[in-house]
């Protein structure tokens, strides 16, 4: 159903993305509970917003979110009838900052988030394969859509917004961490807030 909602320039970054984070599901997020992992959760989603911008003010979002679909509507040159996709990659597994080994005995969790997200970063022995450039095609991916990539994992939250523009090339510098209540302290969730698809992204009808 991808191919029904992104353009011809979306279309392989938004592939990129789901495939990269999907994988990323498979090889970290599985509990380390042997008896739990073969139980194991993880999914995809699309979601479709639709909004206008005369009844934004009054929609139960965070002011944040408002200040995204207010800059999205500016970007698109119109109030009403907007679309975009929240393309969601999840599972139930220990979190991405609790798969990275450390650099040191003193590194936050917080910081081991954000620096899973770089070039090189991963868990695995060094090998002939190239590692740890999962996460970065993600961010590349959103760097390119002009997204707003949202991550939570395992009692963390983290925001970059490339809708804003001011990024020359992409990467999590300025991205926004908050730690979260204690009942988000499982799993994790890969939001991609993707604005300029294509209008008509309702599911299709299958043609049995």
């Amino acid at each position: 159903g991808l191919g029904g909602i992104a353009s011809q320039s979306s279309f392989f970054p938004l592939m990129d993305y789901i495939f990269e984070a999907f994988v990323n599901t498979l090889q970290h997020g599985r509990p380390r509970d042997p008896s739990i992992a073969k139980h194991s959760t993880r999914g995809i989603s699309i979601t479709k917003i639709a909004f206008n911008v005369s009844r934004l003010e009054n929609r139960r979002i965070s002011g944040e979110m408002r200040e995204f679909l207010f800059r999205i509507a500016e970007m698109e040159r119109t109030s009403k009838d907007l679309y975009l996709a929240c393309i969601s990659i999840m599972d139930m597994g220990e979190g991405i900052q609790n798969t990275l080994p450390p650099s040191s005995d003193e590194e936050a969790a917080a910081h081991r988030l954000l620096r899973a997200f770089n070039l090189k970063e991963t868990r695995k022995p060094d090998g002939p394969v190239e590692r740890g450039v999962g996460l970065q095609k993600v961010v590349d991916a959103a760097f390119r859509l002009g997204a707003r990539l949202q991550i939570l994992s395992s009692g963390y939250r983290v925001v970059k917004d490339f809708s804003l523009g001011e990024d020359k090339l992409p990467g999590m510098q300025g991205a926004v961490l908050v730690e979260l209540p204690r009942h988000f302290a499982a799993g994790t969730c890969i939001d991609l807030l993707v604005p300029r698809l294509l209008s008509d992204i309702d599911q299709r009808e299958l043609a049995l």
